[in-house]
């Protein structure tokens, strides 16, 4: 199951025209065996973060200013899972726009 998880989100990421070396963060949700699920990706943890360049975390805990570049629903094993690549919105300070945009 991990390894289709796996290349599902390299497709996501394909999709919404990111590089191999894009930093984004992996989301996902579901309905089904959720134990399963969470054991299977507890146990594939180190191969998921090798392949993708980062952990996939619970939508839940997602921070609330994520920017969302993709999310797709796929049946995986008997489940229903919804995968959701995003990045962090950065906070700027007032400060430092007039020299980002070269103002200063």
């Amino acid at each position: 199951m991990t390894q289709q998880v796996v290349n599902k989100i390299l497709k996501l990421r394909k999709t919404a025209e990111l590089e191999p070396i894009d930093p984004v963060d992996v989301y996902y949700k579901f309905s089904g065996n959720e134990k399963n699920t969470r054991e299977e990706i507890k146990s594939h943890g180190q191969y998921i973060i090798d392949t993708l360049g980062s952990a996939i975390v619970l939508k839940e805990m997602a921070p609330t200013d994520v920017v969302v570049l993709g999310e797709e629903s796929h049946n995986v094993h008997d489940m229903s899972l919804v995968l959701c690549i995003a990045r962090s919105t950065p906070i700027l300070s007032p400060d430092i726009l007039p020299h980002a945009s070269g103002l200063k």
